[in-house]
């Protein structure tokens, strides 16, 4: 692990896409050099070529007619033409038209961040998306009606996790670099002081009265608890031996995951280990989202020895679904892309983006299938975000919208 906490990777989404790099002898870039080039106005949309309109019937003939006998041959022929129409479509495959409809298909939209933009993670809320520009030092905002940037807000070095605290119109954002935590309001921009924590911030959850903060260090992971209106340590902090990949609020505490072996620790708001669930399945648990006593975890999954594919091959992930209050799995696992790095729910939808396929999952809540083909968005960092029937996207040196239809 770098010394320097800048150049260490700020999530486990980067870790993971360095490491499926790494065994598929691949070169990455490293973040901080890419440069891009062009305009940094935002992008024309890329799904717009995908709506179609089929035409609205024949051109209207405006001649007058002058003569009955004349109008009365056209009435016949009108007549014929009309049955014969129907007999045709009677006649034709169902399913040929269906696959014509192009509304079924959402639209994908690229809003570019700027030319040395850097995206990181993302949140969301009803009004649009926060991202973070890791080169910037800046949380972007986008809006989800004009599609366009709104607004930019410095927050410290190596941004590496956001969070939207829609009650309180905050957001709040770890940054690794500096080892601090701003705290951002949303309706005007201001952005308060930020307060130092402990070593290695790396990810954070939003409770009612607090916030929950998940550092990673060389010897394990721990967490702490900080009051959202005096920026003060609650409690002690709580060792969490192990690599951890993230951490999401939900069964009335945080829910962490961690790698090698892959385990759900969940904790009481007060940060009291309420239990660990072995989740027994390959791969690195990259994200977890939570839905009541649901948890969703997205796996990045490599070949391993011994194996029939070259070790280090990059498969088809997979989403497990976790009873929170049990530990149990719910079905079976969902292969979704390979190499993702992110998951979102929102209104009974779940996101999965592949950062090797260039492309987004999406699953039904309920009944944990997935739904049409994989949705193709181009060069993504596999962050995620979704809200108000809206998923947000990071991309190269963009952020992609898609509505659905």
């Amino acid at each position: 692990m770098a010394k320097d906490p800048a150049r260490r990777y700020p999530s486990a989404g980067d870790l993971a896409r360095a490491a499926i790099a790494a065994a598929g002898g691949e070169a990455l870039t490293e973040p901080g050099h890419s440069v891009a080039t062009g305009a940094a106005a935002p992008a024309a949309p890329d799904g717009a070529g995908d709506q179609r309109t089929d035409g609205g019937g024949a051109p209207r003939d405006r001649r007058r007619l002058r003569r009955p006998v004349v109008a009365g041959t056209g009435a016949v022929l009108l007549v014929a033409a009309a049955l014969a129409a129907v007999a045709l479509t009677n006649r034709r495959d169902p399913g040929r038209g269906a696959r014509r409809v192009a509304t079924d298909r959402p639209r994908v939209e690229h809003i570019s961040l700027g030319r040395r933009a850097v995206p990181g993670n993302i949140a969301a809320d009803a009004t649009g998306a926060y991202v973070l520009d890791r080169s910037a030092r800046a949380v972007v905002r986008v809006g989800k009606i004009s599609g366009q940037i709104e607004g930019r807000v410095k927050v410290g070095r190596a941004p590496a996790d956001i969070a939207v605290d829609p009650l309180d119109r905050r957001l709040w954002v770890v940054n690794r670099g500096d080892q601090t935590v701003s705290e951002i309001d949303t309706g005007g921009g201001r952005v308060g002081r930020p307060f130092r924590v402990q070593r290695e911030p790396a990810y954070l959850a939003v409770l009612p009265d607090e916030v929950v903060i998940l550092s990673q260090r060389r010897d394990g992971a721990s967490l702490l608890r900080v009051d959202k209106k005096t920026h003060r340590r609650i409690g002690r902090t709580v060792e969490n031996h192990g690599y951890a990949t993230d951490l999401a609020a939900g069964g009335a505490g945080v829910l962490a995951t961690t790698a090698f072996p892959p385990i759900v620790d969940r904790y009481s708001a007060q940060l009291e280990h309420v239990a660990g669930f072995k989740l027994n399945q390959d791969g690195v648990p990259a994200e977890l989202a939570i839905d009541g006593q649901v948890a969703w975890v997205v796996f990045s999954v490599s070949a391993l020895f011994p194996s029939k594919l070259p070790v280090g091959t990059v498969l088809p992930g997979v989403v497990l679904r976790i009873d929170i209050s049990t530990g149990k799995r719910i079905g079976k696992p969902i292969k979704v892309g390979r190499a993702p790095t992110g998951i979102a729910l929102d209104q009974g939808v779940v996101w999965v983006p592949s950062t090797k396929d260039e492309s987004v999952t999406r699953i039904d809540e309920r009944s944990g299938r997935v739904i049409g083909k994989p949705i193709k968005v181009g060069p993504t960092n596999g962050a995620v975000a979704a809200s108000g029937g809206v998923a947000w996207v990071g991309g190269a040196k963009d952020v992609i919208k898609i509505t659905p239809p």
